[in-house]
């Protein structure tokens, strides 16, 4: 079973795993969940990515990866809580168009977005890995 499959039952945040290809708030929380520090997360490999890029337990696209780790670097530099989680809101509307789009992607946005508004409280109290 992958890791967001397990931390996402144990939180009981439905569905079980990432909505792909990943609301920033959902891999914000699998990248705080899988890192001891911010640091650790940001630490380049050996081809000079953030280590979170490269890991397999955070199950997103790598251009909404690297919005998590963005969003996740605004908090640690000072950015309010609503603030930074409004930028990540934003970023998953404009992926793909799909909150704009058909209805397909439109219900992708909305399912991913129902659980990033589910996991927001579970991130914000997290907010000793940022400071």
């Amino acid at each position: 079973m992958r890791n967001d499959h397990i931390l996402l039952r144990e939180y009981g945040i439905t569905p079980e795993h990432a909505i792909y290809p990943g609301h920033p708030v959902t891999l914000a929380f699998l990248i705080v969940k899988n890192y001891e520090t911010i640091r650790k997360a940001f630490e380049p490999t050996a081809t000079n990515f953030a280590h979170a890029l490269g890991n397999s337990d955070i199950p997103g696209a790598g251009g909404n990866v690297s919005n998590a780790l963005g969003v996740l670097k605004d908090l640690f530099l000072g950015s309010s809580f609503a603030d930074a989680m409004a930028v990540a809101d934003d970023l998953w509307g404009r992926c793909d168009s799909q909150k704009a789009a058909g209805e397909k992607l439109r219900r992708r946005w909305q399912d991913g977005q129902d659980q990033a508004d589910k996991i927001k409280p579970l991130l914000e109290a997290c907010k000793n890995w940022w400071s």
